[in-house]
């Protein structure tokens, strides 16, 4: 009969214990899909943020013909400094091909075109978050053009041919 008393208490607890650990296992699952509604706002939060933090707009890239052979030019392009601290990199296309450059890079190596070729393209610096953020292009368009005027005449000399009285 104690025995009885004993096994009947105990199955009780055991059935008292049971739900009490149904209702914390379901506030555990609430707390979990809280926990993710959570991770998905903030990451859609910092999707927004990025869209609106960027790199500052690199400034004017110039094109700087460098020599003439003929009808084909030897330019180079310059690019203005970066402006933010946090550049890793700078994204350089040119005609269709792009080109990674160090954060520090004023200059694009020497190419050849003939004259009258357009060189199309657009700068973008990216800084070092992970995953990068781009910054708005610069945009740049130019025509090749000879605009090296040919060397200076060398001296101009005096000859005498003759002696009139």
């Amino acid at each position: 009969m104690i025995f009885d008393a004993i096994t009947a208490a105990i199955d009780r607890n055991t059935v008292a214990i049971e739900r009490h650990n149904e209702r914390v296992d379901r506030a555990a699952m609430a707390i979990v899909r809280g926990m993710d509604r959570l991770e998905d706002r903030l990451a859609e939060i910092n999707r927004t943020l990025r869209r609106f933090i960027r790199p500052a707009k690199p400034g004017p890239v110039s094109l700087v013909v460098i020599s003439e052979n003929g009808n084909m030019l030897t330019y180079k392009l310059t690019l203005p400094p970066s402006t933010a601290s946090d550049v890793a990199a700078r994204i350089l296309t040119v005609n269709g091909v792009e080109t990674t450059l160090a954060a520090d890079a004023t200059e694009y190596a020497e190419a050849t075109g003939q004259k009258g070729d357009q060189i199309v393209g657009q700068l973008v610096d990216r800084d070092d978050e992970d995953p990068p953020n781009d910054s708005t292009p610069r945009s740049f368009s130019f025509t090749l053009r000879d605009n090296q005027a040919p060397p200076q005449p060398g001296e101009v000399g005096l000859l005498v041919t003759g002696e009139t009285p």
